[in-house]
């Protein structure tokens, strides 16, 4: 005689319980992670700011090296009285940079160190780093005058440029 056993197949069933655990955990891993990006991305802007200091430290050296040691001035009028150039005319070719397209060009604003990396909408003269204006006082002669780095006593003391955003 021939019997067949049947065989049980037993399956193993998850819980609601078990998958809203899994859910809540995932959500929380995902929130932690989105966190963590926000941060990334904070610290390198930051790091992408302190740079285009950097950059503008030497511009402004290499300038006042090719200027007798005077530093741009904060303003300057333009050929025929009409109007001013500002700094960043005086220093971006010490960048490599034709500043006047970049005020034209929003797209080619952000990759220049003119630019804070965490600016999100650009002000009309894409520019958001500012020259300390009280450095005009040791000119003596207010923004129109130039600033010879040897006038400046304890320059480690003393910031020529800053980031103005916000």
């Amino acid at each position: 005689m021939t019997t067949i056993h049947s065989r049980s197949h037993c399956r193993a069933a998850i819980s609601l319980v078990e998958t809203l655990a899994v859910v809540a955990i995932v959500g929380l891993l995902a929130m932690l992670l989105v966190s963590f990006s926000q941060s990334i991305r904070e610290s390198a802007h930051t790091v992408s700011c302190a740079n285009n200091l950097r950059q503008f430290g030497m511009a402004f050296q290499i300038y006042a090296s090719d200027n007798d040691g005077y530093l741009p001035r904060t303003d300057t009028p333009r050929p025929g009285g009409v109007g001013t150039v500002v700094w960043p005319h005086h220093v971006a070719p010490y960048l490599g940079i034709d500043y006047s397209i970049v005020q034209t060009n929003v797209a080619l604003a952000r990759n220049t160190p003119f630019v804070c990396p965490a600016e999100k909408e650009l002000v009309p003269s894409y520019n958001t780093y500012a020259i300390n204006r009280q450095l005009r006082e040791i000119g003596g002669a207010g923004d129109k005058a130039y600033i010879k780095l040897d006038a400046i006593r304890s320059p480690s003391r003393w910031v020529v440029l800053s980031d103005a955003y916000k």
